[in-house]
């Protein structure tokens, strides 16, 4: 029994490990893209990803969150995207550049969404 406890606790150990693994690689590819598409130097690209390696998992759990109807889900959204850009702008990005990064993941939203996303968000 001890050794089926002792394997189960080392499979899930690794899945956890293989998943942080994995969002650290798409954090580095958006440093990159961040970098390359929108021309940010080090340090912005930096920030951002300092700035959504904290808020990524805070937006999950909101749309995650069976309890919450669409219409809280998006204030909560707003509200958590405001907070976001407070810390863009302490972190040292100009309004021009958190404006880019908000068009700029529009747009990766959209792909990732299969190109259409929801009409009349632009």
């Amino acid at each position: 029994m001890k050794k089926i406890i002792t394997a189960f606790a080392i499979i899930c150990s690794l899945f956890t490990l293989s998943a942080h693994a994995q969002r650290e690689d798409r954090l580095a590819q958006m440093k990159q893209q961040l970098k390359d598409s929108l021309q940010f130097s080090d340090v912005a690209a930096d920030s951002v990803v300092a700035v959504q390696k904290d808020f990524g998992p805070k937006t999950r759990e909101i749309f995650m969150d069976q309890n919450l109807s669409r219409e809280d889900k998006q204030a909560q959204i707003l509200a958590l995207n405001e907070q976001k850009k407070i810390r863009l702008k302490k972190a040292g990005l100009t309004d021009e550049q958190i404006a880019k990064l908000e068009a700029w993941q529009r747009s990766q939203m959209r792909n990732r969404m299969g190109g259409g996303g929801r009409p009349g968000v632009n």
